[in-house]
């Protein structure tokens, strides 16, 4: 059953809550100054008022309430209105365009040949201890790239600089170590330029312009 305010601060009468000064004083000798909690010896509350209540009380004797404001009501007219303007914050938020500019994003570089792939069946051809179709198939498609990058008076030229280099690369490519070179397509190319390049001199030793044999591609 809920207490009275009257029985409450009577509680505290009864357990020696007295004044001193301006202050009040619990039957502990403790000063309090803000609101007064009274526990049982089971840690339940009994009894709870503040502090201006009991003070005035254990002065006078007399309850005096303290004056509170009337209470607000929100009408729906208002509730409304307030989330209307919310609403249109968030509008004001979205509609705002971003004209930091974003940063280019460079589409990934392909080549013809995949490179992961390459060395994947460069190992297998070691362990098989034969080349495997897919890498004879990606050592002629190299050979013949390359002979598009330099001019031959005779169509033979060609293809015999595309059969040297296939050679080159079935002779070299236990060459590659895969735990050294992170890519094996510029290795591989750089091996069939190179033997390209000597078969091309030694076919047209007296040509006045030969194919030097100068830059890199690993």
């Amino acid at each position: 059953m809920k207490q009275s305010l009257k029985d409450r601060l009577e509680l505290f009468k009864e357990k020696g809550y007295h004044l001193k000064g301006d202050d009040i004083i619990t039957p502990k000798g403790r000063v309090i100054n803000n609101t007064v909690v009274v526990y049982s010896e089971h840690g339940k509350k009994v009894a709870g008022v503040t502090f201006s209540i009991l003070k005035e009380y254990l002065l006078t004797g007399e309850i005096v309430k303290t004056k509170t404001g009337p209470k607000t009501t929100i009408t729906k007219d208002k509730l409304n209105a307030r989330n209307k303007r919310v609403k249109e914050r968030i509008e004001r938020k979205t509609d705002v365009v971003d004209t930091k500019p974003k940063p280019e994003i460079k589409p990934k570089q392909t080549y013809y040949i995949d490179d992961t792939e390459m060395i994947y069946h460069i190992i297998l051809s070691k362990g098989l201890g034969k080349i495997t179709p897919k890498l004879q198939d990606m050592f002629i498609l190299i050979s013949t790239n390359l002979t598009y990058k330099f001019s031959y008076r005779f169509p033979e030229d060609r293809l015999d600089c595309i059969n040297e280099g296939i050679l080159q690369l079935y002779t070299n490519r236990t060459g590659f170590d895969e735990h050294k070179y992170k890519k094996a397509l510029p290795y591989m190319t750089e091996i069939c330029k190179r033997g390209q390049v000597r078969c091309f001199n030694t076919l047209r030793p007296r040509d006045i312009q030969t194919i030097p044999i100068d830059g890199t591609y690993y």
